[in-house]
């Protein structure tokens, strides 16, 4: 009896071993910022006291906008510029609604005193518009 509770314990262990060893876990590489060939990453940091008053449900659509408006900030940087970008701003005004909408929430966590959000938004418009 005491050796069926014995193995039953140690499958137990290696199977919870194999659960967290198995995932992709957020590493220290993935916490870049920039343009890669498909992917534009955008990172926030926003400390707590300004989300204070904000429901824990609506956190994470509080954080994209931050994200959103980051990325808008960062490509009118990049299109000022980039002479080639700058001379067609009625084309990045087009695309920037579906590029913003069309970003995905890579990794997002609250510690005591910040939340982080790290948004990937296709990059192939952007890089076609460039000329890269």
């Amino acid at each position: 009896m005491i050796a069926r509770i014995a193995r039953i314990a140690i499958c137990c262990l290696i199977a919870a071993v194999l659960a967290t060893c198995g995932g992709r876990s957020w590493t220290v590489a993935d916490r870049r910022e920039g343009i890669t060939k498909d992917q534009f990453r955008v990172c926030v940091r926003v400390p707590r006291g300004s989300l204070s008053g904000i429901d824990p449900s609506g956190l994470s659509p509080a954080l994209r906008r931050h994200a959103d408006d980051r990325f808008r900030t960062l490509v009118g940087h990049l299109s000022a510029s980039r002479r080639s970008i700058a001379n067609d701003t009625a084309r990045l005004d087009a695309l920037m609604p579906g590029i913003v909408t069309a970003g995905v929430i890579a990794h997002q966590s609250c510690e005591k005193d910040y939340c982080e959000l790290f948004v990937d938004y296709p990059a192939k418009e952007l890089r076609a518009l460039v000329g890269e």
